[in-house]
Order: structure tokens, then sequence, then C-alpha cells
């Protein structure tokens, strides 16, 4: 219940001065946003569908129905996000959270239930990296990307996603292991380690091989300037 909505009624401190964030402090419009949202929340949140309502001979149920009911319903499905996406889903990334991934609510939430990818790799603009996972905001992201409307898109290496997932399959094996016969066992566990570090070697390897590509990118780029 607290991860849920019971947050909302926590009063920040007045001390918090968002120092964190010195870019969006110098961002004009977002502090133009910032200072004036509750009338933008207010005109475009429930002016704009009784408007809306009104145009069509029934102001109060474009108030109702498009205002009061559709945010509930966006703002609980939001929510939804911290409580039932920590709780229900599978974790294939990693397990130093609790955030799952929850395909269910990937599909209400337009790809914010690939929490546990989140969580792993929050820089990236991602939710859902396979093909077949619904994530319509990563579609829109990448539109915009193509347009020219959105620059410098954060993307995390497929090899380093790769080694998370491993890393993961190996920690599930090892929990089988733990009822398997000794002999077995301690064969398995030779090979897993063998596995780990030849998992850190490729990592290593692509990390190399990735930065001597960046490298002559810089170098293409200083040469096309000259």
């Amino acid at each position: 219940l607290w991860a849920h909505i019971f947050w909302l009624f926590y009063k920040e401190p007045h001390e918090r001065d968002y120092d964190n964030v010195p870019d969006l402090k110098l961002n004009k419009m977002v502090m133009w946003q910032y200072r004036w949202s509750h009338v933008i929340g207010i005109v475009g949140g429930l002016g704009i569908p009784t408007a809306i309502g009104a145009a069509f001979g029934s102001p109060l149920g474009g108030l109702l129905w498009g205002g009061f009911l559709r945010i509930a319903l966006i703002h609980h499905t939001t929510f939804l996000v911290n409580s039932v996406a920590h709780l229900y889903g599978s974790r294939p990334y990693t397990e130093e959270n609790s955030a799952r991934d929850n395909g269910l609510l990937a599909f209400v939430t337009n790809g914010e239930g690939y929490h546990n990818f989140h969580h792993k790799f929050p820089s990236d603009f991602r939710n859902g990296i396979r093909w077949y996972q619904w994530d319509p905001t990563k579609w829109l992201i990448q539109t915009l990307g193509f347009l020219r409307l959105a620059r410098d898109l954060k993307v995390t290496p497929s090899a380093v996603i790769e080694k998370a997932r491993l890393r993961m399959k190996l920690v599930h094996a090892e929990r089988r292991l733990e009822h398997a016969p000794s002999e077995i066992g301690d064969a398995i566990r030779l090979r897993m380690e063998m596995a780990h570090h030849a998992l850190d070697r490729a990592a290593a390897r692509w990390h190399e091989m990735d930065m001597k590509r960046r490298e002559m990118l810089s170098r293409g780029r200083r040469k096309s300037a000259a």
C-alpha cells in the first residue's frame, strides 16, 4: 500500500534544493512547467476534457469521464509499477532489488512493466528490449530520434545486457545444485566457474573493442570538422 499510493502523502523536507539536477534548473521550459504545474494540471487535466464534453453537449460528462476517471485510471496503472512490478514477475537481469518484469503490466502501462530491466539499466531509454515485448514508449522515442526531435538516446550495449542475463542464469543454476549429489554438483560448479571467467573475459574484450571503435569515430569527426 505504501509503494502503491501512501508515499504520495509524504511531505518532502523544505531543505530539498534539487542540486542533483542542475541541467533541469537551467532549462527555462522545465522551470516554467515546474512553477505553473498546478495550473497546467487543472487546465489540461480537467479544463480541456470539460471543453470537449461541452462541444458535444455534455460538459459534466467530459469532466467526469475525460477528466476524473481518466486521471484515476492513469494514476493507478502508474502506481502498479511501484507495487505489482515489485511483487510479481521475473527477474532476468538482477536480483539486487525486488523489481520484476511483468508482461501483463507492461501491456497496460505502455512498456513500464519491464521493471527489472529498468532497475538494472536505468539510463537506457527502453524498457522492453526484445522485438516481441510491448513497449510503445520506446517506439515513440525512437521515432522522435529518427525525426531529430530527440537526441543522445542512451542504449545499454548488448554485451552488457547479455552478461547480466547470463549471470542470473548461473545464479539460478547454482541454486538447483543444492539438491544434486556432491560429485555431480562439484563437477558442474567447476564448469560454471569456468563459464564465469569466460564471461568476464568476453565482456572485457568487448569493452576494449568498443573503446577502439569510439576512438576511431571521434577521430573521424575531428577530421571532418577540420
